[in-house]
């Protein structure tokens, strides 16, 4: 009966909302009822709640603020970085991008105030491995699915793939839209009716199924994890091989929380981008964005790139590290709040001459950190 009584509620789409684009153009996505109100309650919001808008509002993450809000009577804060690091917010969630800014500030002591958090939620990029250690490590609990969603994890053929393997990522639950607004050609490839749904759902002509673009891992313990996009611009062939930037990415971190080096520059961000030549072979890059906006000396920098150099070529396959370690001056983000790719990718790329970085047409490294504060 609880199945039923919730469908009923379902029928009505007061509103739609915009995805970020971050995979090409924009969709609009229908939104229901429940969809509005399944996470806040999940995150158990209430009327004395103090919810964090983290984002701006063409982005589907400030839908948690803003309908949390409404629907129970909750306080909503839009505040700097400086003021919320003194509020005492009990709701939020971030991209880890931001989330890492945050926990990088000068004065990220200020977070022992929080002492009335209850849900800090992360979503909108992959979460990385040292996210799922500071989290774990705080008896936080990394699940899947929360009631009524479901989730498939599938081979090319649509088989269930066993534990430990990687597979596509379907989500099903009686609240999937069946489309996207306008969009009938994007639709067909991302919407298909569910062959496990309940009679219950497939009765009152619900029952779809979305296709993500993303591969997940089932675990034994019933934890699922992020491997990335399928076929994405995060990740390309070089040599002939697949070349993941998340797993750079995460290695680059791994080597940063292992560095024992006196002096290393404190990471605030990283982000790997490969620019293209048109050669055979692009330049494979890590841009290093130092914490607090500290400027690194270029002793500095070339030191700690020789330990990430040495420290990768033991955990990645040699087409898989960076010809170049470059330090940038706040990376670029997107207003969703995410690095943004997309603008790195067009810068020149850099080249390695003697051992020190400089631009593919052979400008000064400044330059290049330039163009990434603007």
């Amino acid at each position: 009966m609880q199945i039923r009584q919730l469908l009923s509620y379902l029928d009505q789409s007061p509103t739609w909302t915009l995805s970020a684009g971050s995979t090409g153009r924009p969709k609009g996505v229908y939104l229901n009822h429940y969809r509005m109100e399944g996470y806040n309650a999940y995150v158990s919001v209430v009327s004395e709640s103090k919810i964090f808008l983290s984002s701006a509002v063409v982005f589907d993450m400030c839908l948690p603020a803003v309908y949390g809000t409404i629907q129970y009577g909750a306080g909503m804060f839009v505040a700097s970085r400086e003021a919320l690091l003194t509020t005492r917010i009990s709701s939020c969630i971030f991209t880890p991008t931001q989330a890492k800014i945050l926990l990088s500030a000068h004065n990220k002591a200020k977070l022992q105030q929080w002492k009335d958090i209850d849900s800090f939620v992360l979503g909108g990029e992959s979460i990385p491995p040292w996210i799922k250690r500071l989290a774990q490590g705080h008896g936080a609990v990394l699940g899947g699915p929360f009631f009524p969603a479901r989730f498939h994890i599938v081979d090319k053929k649509m088989r269930t793939v066993p534990f430990g393997i990687p597979g596509e990522l379907y989500i099903a639950e009686p609240n999937v839209s069946g489309e996207y607004v306008n969009r009938p050609d994007v639709s067909a490839r991302a919407f298909s009716k569910d062959p496990l749904a309940p009679a219950t759902e497939i009765e009152l002509g619900y029952g779809n199924l979305y296709r993500t673009g993303d591969s997940f891992r089932l675990n034994r313990d019933g934890t699922v994890e992020i491997l990335g996009r399928i076929a994405s611009d995060r990740q390309v062939k070089i040599r002939g091989m697949r070349t993941e930037f998340e797993e750079i990415k995460n290695g680059i971190w791994d080597s940063y929380e292992a560095v024992e080096i006196e002096d290393t520059p404190k990471l605030s961000l990283t982000a790997v981008v490969y620019h293209r030549t048109g050669k055979s072979d692009g330049i494979l890059t890590a841009y290093l964005d130092p914490a607090d906006g500290v400027t690194v000396s270029e002793e500095e920098q070339q030191k700690f790139a020789g330990y990430l150099r040495l420290s990768l070529e033991a955990i990645l396959p040699p087409h898989m590290l960076p010809a170049a370690y470059v330090s940038v001056e706040d990376v670029p983000r997107t207003i969703s709040g995410k690095v943004d790719y997309k603008s790195m990718a067009s810068w020149p790329g850099p080249a390695v001459v003697s051992g020190n970085v400089k631009t593919a047409d052979n400008k000064p490294l400044r330059e290049l950190q330039g163009m990434a504060q603007h």
